[in-house]
């Protein structure tokens, strides 16, 4: 019998010679219109990979049997949120159901139905959501999100829609990716993409329909503009608290280093999970950091939470924002929530990650049973 490490050891070689190289060409990178030179390598496989290794175990230590296909290092596996306060629903909610096509959550659709105004509302499409919580100042992301969508034609009625419900001044370029802002003024580009390929991996939404029938099929990528000089920190912080797999491509058309980190990959079992990346561009004076955050889950089941929790306690990075109800400083309270916070990327940059483990309820990728009339979900402990 083959053991978990060698299978996956030949999975991973396997993935590494015949199937990475055309995910890396499948996915086109968000560089426009800052765009790379062709010169610049962008390939995965050339990878700028720092070895850590805290995060790095074989299976036994796992103490867990692989998947096929399963990395020993937790990775980001998935973007889930990007949270964002707005000062009310309107006109954001509009805008993102209107305009962009996404749905309400049933789970937070009440508080805009019910037009209770201080109260978070969540938008979702595909396995992405953005959420929508209230603060006295609209926060904006310091950098671009980038969403996917079938079809050309489905971005085209983003355009139209932009222009019948008045928002023609914030398209800013519109060929592709289709470049806008929302009301509050993040930047939003489109892109064509393949859609998920399975009901079961979406986010409820109200009525029962399900996300994926709408144009817009999920978060792409992020893109967070940082300090000068700070990637090779953020190549390394990202590579040993989070065992994610990383790229520095260089310099931009404008001298400025970007980096890439990977999270979430490729529909490789039928899933439909859409190809994500964390992208970082280095640039001069970047706005003040006001408070938006991201929510990613980790791969690799319990232990691999275990391991990130424990690096970033052992970094001193765990965070509480008194906000929100999971206030988490130990071990036993990240099981317990499934979740974490940080916010201090060890001086290197600001950015509140909330941070989840793969049997968290909101994962839209496990063995989930989304019950209508509770609009719960019963996930349990695997």
């Amino acid at each position: 019998m083959i053991s978990a490490v060698c299978y996956t050891s030949a999975v991973a070689l396997a993935f590494t010679f015949l199937i990475e190289p055309l995910l890396v060409d499948s996915f086109s990178l968000p560089f426009s219109p800052l765009s790379v030179p062709a010169s610049l390598s962008l390939s995965l496989s050339a990878r700028s990979k720092v070895s850590s290794s805290s995060l790095s175990c074989s299976s036994d230590e796992l103490g867990m049997s692989l998947r096929p296909g399963m990395s020993l290092r937790p990775g980001i596996i998935h973007i889930d949120h990007v949270n964002l306060n707005i000062p009310s629903h309107e006109p954001t909610i509009s805008f993102y159901h209107k305009v962009l096509g996404f749905k309400l959550d049933p789970r937070r659709a009440h508080n805009y139905l019910g037009k209770k105004e201080k109260g978070t509302v969540w938008m979702n499409a595909g396995a992405s959501q953005f959420h929508f919580p209230y603060g006295p100042e609209a926060q904006i992301l310091r950098g671009e999100i980038g969403i996917s969508y079938r079809t050309r034609n489905d971005i085209n009625e983003v355009l139209k829609n932009m222009r019948k419900y008045g928002h023609a001044d914030r398209i800013v370029d519109s060929e592709h990716p289709v470049t806008i802002l929302d009301p509050n003024g993040n930047t939003l580009k489109l892109y064509i993409d393949r859609p998920p390929t399975s009901q079961r991996y979406c986010h409820p939404v109200v009525e029962g329909e399900l996300s994926y029938k709408s144009g817009a099929v999920g978060i792409r990528y992020v893109e967070y503009f940082v300090p000068p000089s700070s990637i090779s920190g953020l190549a390394d912080f990202y590579d040993s608290v989070f065992g994610c797999d990383v790229s520095i491509t260089g310099n931009d058309n404008d001298n400025n280093g970007v980096l890439v980190v990977v999270a979430g990959g490729a529909d490789l079992d039928g899933g439909g999970q859409v190809e994500q990346r964390l992208v970082f561009r280095e640039k001069d004076g970047i706005a003040q950091y006001d408070g938006h955050h991201m929510s990613v889950f980790v791969g690799n089941g319990w232990p691999g939470f275990n391991a990130v929790f424990n690096e970033c306690l052992k970094r001193n990075i765990v965070f509480v924002n008194d906000r929100f109800s999971d206030k988490v400083m130990s071990l036993p309270q990240a099981e317990e929530a499934m979740q974490f916070r940080i916010k201090d990327l060890n001086g290197l940059y600001e950015l509140e990650h909330e941070i989840r483990c793969e049997e968290h309820d909101a994962y839209t990728f496990g063995d989930d049973d989304y019950d209508e009339k509770t609009k719960k979900v019963d996930r349990g402990r695997q």
